[in-house]
């Protein structure tokens, strides 16, 4: 009987050690969302594929990744395995672009998109959920969210530590197929106030709209989304509900904590209080990600900088700061779960990560390419990870692309033979973006530093040769790399859209709204120029005043564009009224004007001048690109019109000599117009210069000078 009782006593061991504890982590990152999507789908398959060799019992996630966080419940628990298509982290993050996100009518004075592309995703999730799932499904999440209003988050009357961070902890349970899921309220230990409760009842619709809020709230990254009200409970509540909740607005959980690691180990804690430590942690995080240089403090890189680059840096730099603070508050002290943590890397930088990682959302492709990457670089870490005979690995399905992605990984004559015999079956688009990414991965592993090993492996393809590897034909020379010009080196965003264009890129998102070709640079800046302009109208005037400033310097740093269409008014010595126009299919450069000059306009104010000269005029204005600095631009312009003066009966009697008056600029007649004009921020205009009227008799200088000072409406 003993030896029965050891022997099973061993045997519930080694069922134990079968599978680690794990727990996943994952990140923010708004349109990188697809790529994190494509590695949960993956990964999450092969969990549920290979149930004795892991299983997860709890994630966090923030923003972008507390919706991911919630999508992996579905995977892990359904019985049945989703193609990518099926999934939601696909239907979700590769279908939802600009198109889906904004509409012109439905931006509001918070926000620039709306949810309702997403929602028939999220109501999807609703009818997976009240389905059910078995009773072994137990997993347990953390969302962290920011709100709106500081609180006090020490429980002490002596002190006040204000914070702006708060999260949830809740489990979802499933009570057997056909049976909706039960979620409940987990608390964690501890003296802060940070978190707080859902108040969850019996009745799975309301349940889930809580649950549908929470993932709306930690995703709605400022400006982008309106923040979200939720109806929540203190932690301290004993028995949170509906009748002692209170409603509170919170919006992006990866303001603070873009990186929830902290949550994830409390929630260790919180589930297995006793081997908590003994976790193995899988760690999404996009500002890790490879192709990103960890540590830029020593980087000596003198440039041209003003006031309004440098709050912007410094803004820049204190947000990505402030996105990572919780997590470095964390580790910084416990230094043992890292080891204990496993960080994937990407093969290739995402194409979702530029613009702050939204431009992912300006097409498609883009996404499904970061998509498939993500499944390529999750089958490629459980690969490493799990080395069982008796593992199965989830179908990669696209072969070229991914036989492609191995070409990099292995290095090998037979691997880059197999990629470039398969290539021709990729879609033309994805072929377009593989060579793009090619370019910007080498680019990078060249200019390595030597202390960042960890990318030995991954730039072992690129130290094959040193020119950059192309699988297409025939390309320019120098493509491979950002141009220079007197301004500095071409941004990221710029080079990428130009390498597009040059292999005739097929944008599908940002062309269902042109008619006309104009370049993806172009397609871009105008895309964003109309969303700014349509959350502008919405804002009060003084808050409009300021957005078209941040506007301005936030679209220069992708190209400039002038305003199609412009009105705008301009006084000093004359006044003058008008219109311009910019065809950027044409030039970027040339805007064609139409105008009104009033010389002594005063007279129409009440003095007693009785000089009055009317011109209407047509012109061109010309500004080159070295014209062009970071808050002003200059133009070269000509008019020509014709001036109709009350002194000689606006042309229809004799201008005599004597009615002339500086120089005979009162005359009606003939006109020409030649100036120099300086516009800041696209808004302010000064402009200077001569108006040139017709020489009539005696007069040989009929001109009069003018300065004026003006504001652009667009």
């Amino acid at each position: 009987m003993k030896t029965v009782l050891i022997l099973s006593f061993f045997l519930i061991l080694l069922s134990n050690s079968a599978h680690a504890k794990t727990a996943i982590t994952t990140s923010g990152g708004v349109s990188l969302g697809s790529y994190k999507g494509g590695f949960l789908y993956y990964l999450t398959e092969f969990i549920k594929s290979n149930p004795k060799h892991v299983q997860i019992s709890h994630m966090a996630g923030a923003s972008a990744g507390g919706i991911n966080a919630i999508f992996a419940v579905d995977t892990l628990c359904s019985k049945k395995s989703f193609s990518k298509e099926e999934s939601l982290f696909w239907k979700v993050w590769v279908n939802t672009g600009v198109n889906q996100l904004f509409d012109p009518e439905k931006v509001t004075p918070l926000s620039v998109f709306h949810r309702e592309g997403m929602d028939p995703y999220i109501n999807e999730l609703k009818e997976r959920f009240k389905n059910g799932y078995s009773k072994d499904c137990n997993l347990t999440i953390g969302i962290p969210v920011t709100s709106k209003h500081p609180f006090n988050m020490i429980d002490h009357e002596k002190v006040y530590f204000p914070s702006l961070r708060n999260f949830f902890v809740f489990t979802i349970s499933g009570n057997g197929e056909g049976k909706p899921v039960s979620f409940r309220n987990r608390i964690i230990k501890g003296t802060t106030k940070n978190q707080l409760q859902l108040p969850f009842s019996d009745d799975f619709n309301q349940n889930y709209d809580l649950i549908k809020k929470v993932m709306y709230a930690t995703s709605a990254f400022p400006v982008a989304f309106a923040p979200v009200k939720i109806p929540t409970c203190k932690k301290s509540e004993s028995n949170c509900s509906a009748e002692n909740s209170q409603e509170s607005t919170f919006f992006d959980g990866g303001v603070f904590d873009n990186n929830p690691f902290s949550l994830t180990n409390q929630i260790s804690e919180l589930l297995y209080p006793k081997t908590y430590k003994k976790f193995e942690y899988y760690y999404l995080n996009s500002s890790n990600h490879a192709f990103k240089e960890l540590d830029t403090s020593s980087i000596n890189v003198e440039e041209k900088e003003n006031l309004s680059s440098m709050i912007a840096n410094s803004l820049s730099d204190l947000i990505a700061v402030s996105r990572m603070s919780e997590e470095a508050t964390f580790l910084k002290d416990n230094l043992d779960v890292i080891e204990r943590s496993i960080v994937p890397t990407t093969l290739l930088p995402p194409m979702s990560s530029p613009l702050y990682a939204f431009m992912g959302f300006y097409d498609i492709d883009f996404r499904k390419f970061d998509y498939e990457l993500g499944m390529n670089d999750a089958h490629e870490f459980v690969k490493k990870k799990y080395k069982s005979k008796d593992i199965r690995f989830p179908s990669l399905n696209n072969t070229a692309l991914h036989n492609c992605f191995e070409m990099i990984r292995k290095s090998s004559k037979e691997a880059i033979d197999k990629c470039e015999e398969n290539f021709p079956e990729l879609d033309e688009n994805l072929q377009k973006i593989f060579q793009l990414e090619i370019f910007r991965a080498h680019r990078f592993c060249k200019n390595l530093n030597d202390k960042e090993g960890r990318f030995k492996d991954l730039c072992k393809f690129y130290g094959l040769s040193d020119q950059a590897y192309t699988i297409i034909p025939n390309l320019p020379k120098g493509l491979d790399t950002p141009t220079k010009n007197s301004e500095g080196e071409e941004s990221e965003v710029n080079y990428i859209l130009r390498v597009l264009d040059t292999l005739k890129f097929k944008y599908t998102d940002l062309n269902l709204n042109s008619s006309f070709h104009v370049d993806g640079v172009e397609k871009v800046y105008l895309s964003q120029r109309r969303m700014l302009n349509a959350f502008k109208r919405k804002q009060p005037s003084q808050e409009a005043a300021m957005i078209g400033v941040i506007e301005t310097y936030l679209l220069q740093n992708l190209d400039y564009i002038p305003p199609s269409d412009l009105l705008y008014f301009n006084f000093g010595n004359t006044l003058e009224v008008g219109i311009k126009k910019n065809y950027p299919t044409f030039s970027k450069s040339v805007n064609f004007q139409a105008s009104f000059y009033f010389l002594d306009y005063y007279t129409f104010l009440g003095s007693e001048a009785d000089n009055i000269a009317i011109s209407p005029t047509i012109g061109v204005s010309i500004s080159p690109r070295i014209f062009h600095h970071d808050n002003y631009r200059l133009s070269l312009g000509i008019q020509l019109g014709y001036q109709f003066s009350s002194r000689d009966g606006y042309g229809g009697e004799d201008c005599r000599i004597s009615d002339y008056r500086v120089k005979g600029s009162y005359c009606s007649g003939d006109l020409a117009i030649l100036y120099v004009a300086a516009g800041i921020f696209d808004r302010v205009n000064l402009k200077f210069g001569y108006m040139i009227h017709k020489e009539i008799g005696p007069v040989l200088d009929a001109k009069t000078g003018f300065l004026m000072i003006g504001y652009n409406f667009f």
